[in-house]
């Protein structure tokens, strides 16, 4: 209901606080001053933001904002989310994680001392006309999807598995420059293929930037803004977008997932959305009840309900308890939980090689996502280490042994295609779903030298690591310095599998065959290709979409090496980080002229070119006229369906292997077999 509010905790004065909680004059007079004093803690209020805390969380029915806001004071919750849609005043005792959970339009969270607020949509659209006196210019035409002379003249037909981390900075990884991170399966895997080093997630953002991988389509056209889905949410991945999965099922591929879906529960669910199996928890661990500690945290717990486990084919969970492992035995053990997802790919890639079926596996990694978990579990606090680290294995600590249970996995893969001698017709890819988290302190992860993380524009938020490896196809050694983008993958499978992407849908990608990949024309099922990269980039330029505001509006682009910035915001990470720009609040460049950036040269965007300099005024023109082209003919408004994150939640959403009440605290299976292992 406050869809314009722009303000953060340093700016918003108590009359303001009071009016946004819907607390009126005649309101006040009721309140008791006990109640009325404490609500001062209401001064930080975010739009579209659904709440997450480390602790339980309590549900009350049948509330105002008002009387939500009032509750929260007099319970002395750290947190709040009032759902206008229904009434629902969720409150939880233990501070709110911004970011890790639901956003929905008709929500409305706060706490006290909580990060920086989200905006609402822009005063007006974004870029808006050029300004005053400048040229009209032409810019070069974009390349289409697919090109019209295929790499590949008869499609290889690889088995695919794509590996997908979790809040994985740009400098996180060995190969990547991180000194101390311990990742050799990954630093070979760039050896024997070629690192991506200017590889753009589609988003800054959790489900965003899944349901852009997933259907190679901007987020915005999906309705997977603002903010990110929860395990109660009404709304998922609409059920008439067309997932890589679905089409890799149209040319008889199999195909398979385990770990974090973040696109939608039940009828959403991943056996909906185009894969044969599913296996694991489909959220955020942090979601959910588990046996995992979050910093800053002294108990085991967390989330909205009990932590399902999905082991198979069924979109109902197959076993789930709401105590903790290993007290517990029905409960899940996320702490442990790479076993079983290394043994379910396992098992996967087995049966496939046996019946002899390209196959399709999405590794959705819960790392390195807070609270991370290994054998090292800590309840110190995020800002730092304690004396619980002292039996990590790594120099990280916590987060690095984290980030090696993944690189584990890697590993696993690799010998065990080896072992099938399959590795030759095999490709696998590495990458992340958006940047580090400045929020989470050392277990944030790392950004190098690009500017500020996750929820921002800035290169941090949105440029991740990524890696592709095809032994033979793919050579050896490479640096790709050109732009990618996790948005490119669905019509590069397309050249990969031989499927047809869908008449008259926009895609958002291109093309990367020409690009990664070697001449095809030897290439066949467990054949080897000539080593070598044939073509050129077929991407040229990238469209940085906010995912925090309720239009998804366009705040950047570049074009080469130009970036041109006309919004910027900073995330959820503490105001006491270095870069007072990382949690800035929304500040509108446009009146200026926008800021120009060579991120080529000067990849951290410290150094914005002056508006009276040659080459601002030789590009600035461009960017700004082809960022207006494309929003109001390439991405018109009309392309821009109602948000699904925004049709709110319910309790009854939450995956439950049971009918019961009241959910999702009800929620109990127990555990037959797979054992756990």
């Amino acid at each position: 209901t406050h869809k314009h509010a722009v303000h953060s905790t340093m700016m918003c004065p108590l009359a303001l606080a009071f009016a946004m909680c819907g607390v009126t004059a005649a309101t006040l007079e009721s309140v008791d001053p006990l109640i009325l004093a404490a609500a001062t803690n209401c001064t930080n209020l975010m739009y579209g933001v659904g709440m997450h805390g480390t602790g339980p969380i309590t549900e009350h029915s049948g509330q105002t904002l008002a009387s939500c806001c009032a509750l929260r004071s007099l319970t002395h919750s750290a947190a709040f989310t009032f759902h206008n849609s229904t009434g629902i005043c969720d409150l939880s005792l233990a501070p709110l994680n911004y970011h890790v959970s639901s956003g929905t339009v008709d929500a409305t969270s706060g706490c006290a001392g909580a990060c920086p607020t989200t905006p609402g949509p822009e005063a007006s659209p974004i870029p808006g006309p050029l300004p005053p006196g400048w040229p009209n210019v032409t810019f070069p035409p974009a390349l289409p999807t697919m090109p019209t002379n295929p790499v590949f003249p008869k499609a290889p037909r690889p088995n695919i598995v794509l590996f997908f981390g979790d809040d994985i900075g740009y400098g996180d990884l060995g190969s990547f420059g991180n000194p101390t991170s311990v990742t050799p399966a990954l630093d070979k895997m760039a050896a024997d293929g070629a690192k991506l080093a200017q590889y753009y997630s589609a988003a800054s953002i959790c489900s965003p930037s899944r349901g852009a991988l997933m259907t190679g389509r901007n987020f915005v056209r999906i309705g997977v803004y603002p903010g990110v889905f929860s395990p109660k949410s009404i709304g998922g991945l609409f059920l008439n977008e067309t997932t890589v999965a679905t089409k890799f099922k149209t040319v008889g591929y199999r195909t398979g997932m385990c770990g974090k879906w973040h696109l939608g529960t039940k009828e959403f669910h991943p056996t909906h959305h185009g894969f044969d199996v599913y296996y694991g928890a489909p959220m955020t661990q942090n979601e959910c009840w588990s046996n995992l500690i979050a910093p800053g945290s002294t108990s085991k717990s967390g989330g909205f309900g009990p932590c399902p486990w999905f082991n198979g084919s069924s979109d109902v969970p197959t076993w789930q308890s709401p105590g903790v492992y290993p007290a517990d035995p029905n409960a899940v053990d996320m702490v442990n939980v790479d076993e079983f997802y290394d043994d379910s790919l396992a098992g996967f890639v087995r049966d496939a090689a046996m019946d002899k079926v390209p196959f399709f596996w999405y590794f959705a990694s819960h790392h390195t996502h807070a609270p991370q978990f290994a054998k090292c579990q800590t309840i110190g606090d995020f800002r730092g280490d304690d004396t619980e680290l002292a039996n990590c294995t790594t120099k990280r600590g916590l987060f690095g042994d984290s980030l090696a249970l993944l690189d584990r996995s890697v590993e696993r893969l690799h010998a065990l295609l080896d072992e099938l001698d399959i590795a030759n017709n095999t490709l696998t890819i590495m990458s992340a779903d958006n940047g580090g988290s400045l929020h989470w302190g050392i277990l944030g992860g790392v950004n190098g030298d690009l500017r500020c993380g996750k929820g921002t524009l800035w290169e941090g938020g949105v440029r991740v690591p990524a890696i592709v490896r095809w032994p033979g196809v793919v050579a050896a050694g490479q640096v790709v310095q050109e732009l990618t983008s996790s948005l490119d993958w669905m019509p590069t499978f397309a050249s990969l599998a031989g499927y047809t992407l869908d008449d008259g849908k926009t895609y958002d990608g291109w093309d990367m065959a020409a690009l990664l990949f070697s001449s095809a024309e030897q290439c066949g099922r467990g054949g080897a290709c000539s080593s070598g990269s044939v073509g050129g980039a077929r991407r040229d330029r990238f469209f940085y979409h906010t995912s925090e505001d309720g239009a998804g509006s366009l705040v950047a682009v570049r074009l080469g090496p130009w970036k041109l910035h006309f919004v910027t915001k900073g995330s959820h990470c503490n105001t006491d980080f270095p870069d007072p720009m990382c949690y800035a609040p929304s500040t509108d460049h446009r009146a200026a002229g926008g800021l120009l950036f060579n991120v080529e040269r000067d990849m951290s965007e410290v150094l914005p070119l002056s508006n009276g300099s040659y080459e601002y005024k030789l590009w600035a023109p461009v960017l700004w006229q082809m960022a207006l082209e494309y929003t109001t003919a390439i991405f018109p408004e009309e392309d821009r369906p109602a948000s699904q994150i925004g049709r709110g939640s319910n309790a009854d959403r939450f995956p439950c292997c049971n009918v019961c009440t009241p959910m999702p605290n009800c929620c109990s299976c127990n555990r037959t077999s797979p054992t756990w292992p």
